[in-house]
């Protein structure tokens, strides 16, 4: 059946003088055309709406049977846009995404994660208990928004933390030594984004600077320090459901301070991160 059609309407094309789009849904309804560009999720086009204004719609492409450009051609057109015999029935209507952000991920993004964090070793400390207390789980939160041109801005806050034991022989005694160590940053975020495919995947980079605190108390002596330290980090996220992604990447942040000629600190870390990021 749907092939007969084809076949009238292209006996009937060559006495047309300007160029017209057809597009065939999976209900076999026609909608005559003009199609802006198409990709394996959706297809972009525009119409005159019920105002006899021009509109540009989508479809998904589940909903496509078949398209063709140049299909046929009407002397009514506006700018090669029919503006008649274009009637949207209701089952059109219900297929038709007026909002081109369906395809979009969202503009503000909270992203949760978790990881393993490598922080670079303490100079000079004279520490048992350093080596131990350089790698641990971290946990970090960010919120961005991002314009229209995916260029983004935002907070962002991490968290690594570590509690060590270890008996040491002194003086033919076993003494026990402990330590904790927790660095608290603040960042203020700025990124890219890149979408791929109708923003199945995304490419996301960021760097930043802020603020970091730094907490470590032991049988050796407590530190307590604040200082600026900087980020930069790259994600790539996969689209599970809507506007919520799967989100892994590495990001790494650096900040270091002496407290005297012999003794100094560092932040700086590598961080392997997984979690979920969530528009709207």
């Amino acid at each position: 059946m749907r092939q007969g059609i084809f076949i009238i309407i292209l006996i009937i094309k060559s006495s047309f003088t300007f160029c017209q789009d057809l597009i065939v849904t999976t209900k076999n309804d026609s909608i005559n055309c003009f199609i802006e560009y198409s990709t394996n999720k959706k297809i972009a086009f525009t119409i005159f709406n019920e105002k006899k204004e021009k509109e540009k719609v989508f479809l998904k492409m589940i909903d496509v049977n078949d398209f063709q450009y140049d299909f046929y051609k009407d002397s009514t057109q506006e700018n090669g846009i029919s503006k008649i015999n274009n009637t949207l029935t209701p089952s059109i209507k219900e297929l038709l995404i007026v909002n081109k952000n369906e395809f979009k991920s969202g503009r503000f993004e909270l992203g949760l994660y978790a990881g393993y964090g490598i922080r670079g070793k303490n100079s000079n400390t004279n520490s048992v208990l350093d080596s131990k207390l350089n790698t641990s789980t971290v946990f970090s939160s960010d919120i961005m928004f991002y314009n229209s041109s995916n260029i983004g801005i935002g907070l962002s806050f991490s968290n690594f933390q570590k509690s060590v034991t270890q008996d040491v022989l002194i003086n033919n005694l076993t003494k026990t030594k402990d330590a904790t160590i927790q660095i608290n940053q603040f960042l203020l975020l700025f990124g890219h984004k890149y979408e791929l495919k109708d923003a199945q995947y995304i490419i996301r980079w960021h760097i930043g600077v802020g603020v970091s605190l730094y907490d470590q108390k032991s049988t050796e002596g407590d530190i307590n320090q604040t200082f600026i330290s900087l980020t930069d980090g790259v994600f790539v996220d996969k689209k599970i459901y809507k506007k919520l992604y799967l989100s892994v990447g590495i990001s790494h942040k650096t900040g270091s301070k002496y407290l005297d000629q012999y003794k100094s600190l560092k932040i700086g870390s590598v961080q392997f991160l997984g979690g979920l990021r969530l528009g709207f």
